[in-house]
This record gives structure tokens, C-alpha cells and sequence, in this order.
């Protein structure tokens, strides 16, 4: 993987077809280090790529999923926002905004942003199934990005039950024989 410095000073040099790969690999690895939970390290990064490359809506949105990781919705909501200044006809993102308003209990505002992101793109599952509930009790596996069970158990040591519950019972219908799964799926519910 290439420095931070280093993606960002080839893309100095380069003419504006490299322009674009080069800023997909800067967002790549930060999502890499979002996923991997190298959060200051993805910060750095997408800091840096912000500050070079102000009008990139998907650095923002990287960055409101790094604060919704961190449980720092004020800073995802801002996030979001700023990426929607750049893309507002952003399906995923007006979803993600969506999803943090609905964790911060205002499932009217969640709703509209469903809404919003549905026109773009109406053939979308994940929106249809939030909006299938009223907006009000959203399925808590849909709204984690990361189905994995190092995600289920950072989310059960922050006190995210719910989330760890949904990801857990996700893995478990993968793998029902999975004993260590089934364990902490009881550790959630106990």
C-alpha cells in the first residue's frame, strides 16, 4: 500500500484521466483501513485527500462511515452533508444519512431521506426494506455496512447489542454450526 503523501503527490504530476484513478485509490484505501479498523489511519488519509481534493464527494462519504463507525453521528451527519454538496443525487449517500437520523431516533427525518434516495434509485432493496417498516423499526442488519464478526464484536463492546445481535444471527444463518457465534449471540441476549 502507498504512503498517503505518496498517492497524493502522484496525483500532483498526473494528467486528468490518472487524476481519477488516483483519487479511487486514495478512497479504496481508506475504505480498506475503515473495514480493517485502522480508523486514524483512514482518517489521515481522507483528510489529506479532502484537503487536495475538496470537490470529491466520495472522500466525504467515507468519512461520515468512518464517524459512524467511531459512533460520532453529529460528525457523520456533517459528513454526509458535505458529500451531498458535491453529489446530490447520491442514492447511497442520502441512505447513510437516512440511517443516522433514523439511530438518532428522528425516523421522520430518516424516512425523507429514504424517500429521497428512492427516487434516484427505486429498485433498491436495502431502501425498500427501511421503508417497508414505516421508517420506524428499521432491520438492524441492514444498517450495518460490515457483516463481519470482528464488526459484531466491537459493536457488543460499545454497547451496541442490537447491531452485534443482527450481525451475529446474519453470520450464524451462514454458518449454523458455528459454536463460538452461538455463544456470543447468547452473551448478547443475557
Amino acid at each position: 500500500m502507498a504512503a498517503v503523501g505518496t498517492v497524493l503527490r502522484q496525483a500532483d504530476g498526473a494528467d486528468k484521466r490518472e487524476l481519477t484513478a488516483i483519487d479511487h485509490q486514495f478512497a479504496r484505501q481508506a475504505e480498506e483501513m475503515i473495514e480493517a479498523g485502522h480508523w486514524d489511519t483512514a482518517y489521515q488519509l481522507l483528510q489529506e485527500g479532502i484537503r487536495k481534493y475538496p470537490h470529491y464527494p466520495t472522500s466525504y462519504q467515507l468519512l461520515g462511515d468512518l464517524h459512524v463507525k467511531q459512533g460520532n453521528n453529529i460528525s457523520a451527519t456533517f459528513a454526509y452533508f458535505e458529500a451531498l454538496k458535491a453529489d446530490p443525487d447520491n442514492a447511497l449517500t442520502l441512505m447513510k444519512l437516512g440511517d443516522v437520523f433514523h439511530e438518532e431516533g428522528q425516523p421522520e427525518e430518516a424516512r425523507r431521506y429514504y424517500l429521497d434516495a428512492l427516487k434516484l434509485d427505486p429498485d433498491s432493496e436495502p431502501l425498500n426494506q427501511r421503508l417497508s417498516s414505516g421508517g420506524e423499526a428499521v432491520n438492524e442488519a441492514a444498517v450495518v455496512p460490515f457483516m463481519t464478526e470482528t464488526a459484531a464484536d466491537l459493536y457488543l463492546q460499545q454497547g451496541h447489542t442490537n447491531k452485534a445481535q443482527a450481525i451475529y444471527r446474519h453470520l450464524l444463518e451462514c454458518s449454523p454450526d458455528n459454536q463460538q457465534l452461538q455463544e456470543k449471540l447468547q452473551l448478547c441476549n443475557g
